[in-house]
């Protein structure tokens, strides 16, 4: 419950203790505690994952894959192959974050070989395959897993493999199962339920049915959408219809439900939607009360509206936040650069020079460094 809850020091404590009191080293309690610690450093208080981690918090991911081994070893000595499945499922989704991918991929494959039934394992093992290319076989594990379990994971993923390959009546499949997901009552994070809505209308919309969004809308379980996102979705259809004016018409009125308790999720929808209509402006302060954490989207998000709306000082300042934490890539180098030439020559070599650095195979910013050397005669930063 704690887990559930993002209570996870408290949480840690409680799998703490039920390790210390189990007799013939019960795996279980080893999970937990490894969940505990892998979601408090990889989502901490946010509901999205975070971009980076502190050397802590590496420590802490170490402590924990340990954890997970012990867990595999106990698991198998007492052969309950569902426990060591999700343990390695939580190790591969650990690799994978921490960009060790093949180290992830063996992981999954070893979970699905020893419990093929285990949702978790036969869902990463579908994933796999898809990007291995062999989607037909993917669908069919997904398939008989839907048929057995029928729980939204995976008929979510289901839905969009089906939509993926469009084969047939793949994309009547995948709207038949996205309505069903979208029409539960479970209490699926609202950004998952709303990413399925905008792809189900996007669908209804290419299959000539726009006509039903109304409808799709009106099907979600009362209590799980706020009157927020309602009309932002409500905006959405109207975009996707093609009608624009009605489209600003209701986003002015979903700009006077927001307040100061609108969540997280809720402001990046109405943010989107707002920049689908190119309304930067209205979009940029939104973007900049989500833009508060280490996560790079939002950011990337204030930095692409101060950009189109040519405020340069606020483009400066995200820049510096994402190479504070480490989350500046090419383009927002490149970006800052381009302000910073004619005033403050040196800052834009020594913003390019220290990028290189640690991305000594990106040509562009070395042909850029190259480019300033020539023009300012500078041949110590021409590349070879």
């Amino acid at each position: 419950r704690a887990l559930d809850q993002k209570s996870y020091a408290e949480g840690e404590e409680f799998a703490k203790s039920a390790d210390r009191l189990s007799e013939n080293s019960w795996p279980y309690p080893k999970l937990l505690l490894a969940q505990c610690i892998i979601r408090s450093i990889m989502m901490g208080a946010s509901t999205r994952p975070v971009d980076s981690f502190s050397p802590e918090g590496l420590r802490r991911l170490d402590e924990a894959d340990r954890l997970l081994e012990a867990c595999i070893r106990d698991a198998q000595k007492r052969e309950e192959p569902l426990i060591a499945s999700q343990a390695l499922i939580e190790r591969a989704g650990m690799a994978e974050r921490l960009q060790r991918e093949d180290e992830a991929r063996s992981f999954v494959e070893e979970a699905y070989r020893i419990a093929p039934k285990e949702q978790h394992a036969a869902t990463g093992y579908a994933a796999l395959l898809e990007v291995r290319g062999e989607k037909d076989r993917a669908i069919k594990i997904l398939e008989e897993l839907d048929a057995e379990a029928g729980g939204p994971v995976p008929k979510r993923q289901l839905a969009y493999m089906l939509l993926n390959r469009r084969n047939g009546d793949d994309e009547e499949r995948a709207l038949a199962l996205l309505s069903s997901l979208i029409s539960m009552p479970e209490p699926f994070p609202l950004q998952f339920r709303c990413e399925m809505l905008c792809d189900a209308l996007s669908l209804l919309a290419r299959l000539e049915r726009a006509s039903e969004g109304e409808r799709l809308i009106q099907s979600v379980p009362p209590g799980c959408l706020s009157a927020l996102i309602q009309a932002a979705l409500t905006a959405r259809l109207e975009i996707i219809r093609g009608s624009e004016p009605t489209a600003r018409g209701t986003l002015d009125t979903v700009e006077t439900l927001i307040t100061e308790e609108t969540s997280e999720t809720e402001l990046e929808f109405v943010a989107v939607t707002l920049g689908m209509l190119g309304e930067y402006k209205k979009a940029l302060p939104l973007w900049q009360r989500v833009a508060v954490g280490p996560r790079s989207m939002p950011l990337r998000q204030v930095l692409a509206c101060a950009h189109r709306l040519g405020d340069h000082a606020e483009v400066l300042k995200v820049c510096a936040r994402l190479r504070e934490l480490g989350l500046e890539d090419a383009n927002s180098v490149q970006i800052e650069v381009d302000l910073l030439l004619d005033d403050d020559l040196e800052a834009a070599i020594s913003i390019l020079q220290d990028y290189l650095r640690r991305n000594p195979g990106d040509s562009m910013i070395r042909l850029r460094l190259t480019h300033i050397g020539v023009e300012h005669g500078r041949n110590e930063l021409i590349q070879q």
